[in-house]
């Protein structure tokens, strides 16, 4: 849908898919809007990833290498997050015929909710920007008194991987960290909270 300003981040909205995404699997936000649908494969229910969004001045936004060599990696999906990317690729199949817009291997999230320009990267700033909006609303409304980033979504759904005692090696590679060290140092909280239950 169209980006519609007073929507929040709720059942229908642009951010959802997006937000389940990211919960759903620990990505960094560059990573997820520089998917193409050869990145999803629904029969194995995993994801690539090959690559990031970064924008500039001079070169506008394009994908650029991951982090580091870790960070090319295939991680799996839930049967929920691949139920959400098949409603996503359904709505992008029926958008693209009633505008006459055809691609052999689309942007899984295009820049259509916000500029009606099917197949353009979104930019990460305008993602971070909305979800923050959607979140101040939210949490004032229901009287929290703190602050949401998009990139708290990826130490959340890390974090909590460590709190149901996965291993830390493969956290690491889920995350693409180069070392388990990297998460060990990165998520030393929740490590810190699961010790404090025993």
């Amino acid at each position: 849908k169209p980006w519609q300003g007073k929507q929040h981040c709720r059942n229908g909205h642009w951010l959802q898919p997006i937000v389940i995404v990211a919960m759903q699997t620990g990505m960094r936000l560059g990573e997820i809007l520089a998917l193409h649908w050869r990145h999803i494969d629904f029969e194995q229910k995993t994801l690539t990833i090959e690559g990031s969004i970064t924008s500039t001045t001079e070169r506008g936004t394009l994908v650029k290498d991951t982090k580091t060599g870790a960070g090319e990696r295939v991680i799996a999906l839930s049967d929920f997050t691949c139920e959400t990317l098949r409603k996503v690729r359904t709505a992008q199949n029926e958008r693209n015929l009633q505008i006459q817009y055809r691609s052999d291997d689309a942007v899984v999230f295009d820049s259509w909710p916000l500029k009606n320009a099917p197949d353009q990267y979104l930019q990460t700033k305008d993602v971070s920007h909305a979800f923050g909006r959607a979140m101040s609303r939210f949490l004032k409304q229901k009287k929290i008194a703190r602050r949401l980033r998009f990139h708290d979504l990826r130490h959340t759904h890390l974090s909590l991987l460590l709190l149901n005692g996965e291993s830390v090696t493969t956290i690491a590679q889920r995350a693409g960290h180069e070392t388990a060290h990297t998460t060990l140092t990165t998520y030393a909280h929740a490590i810190a909270g699961e010790q404090r239950r025993w």
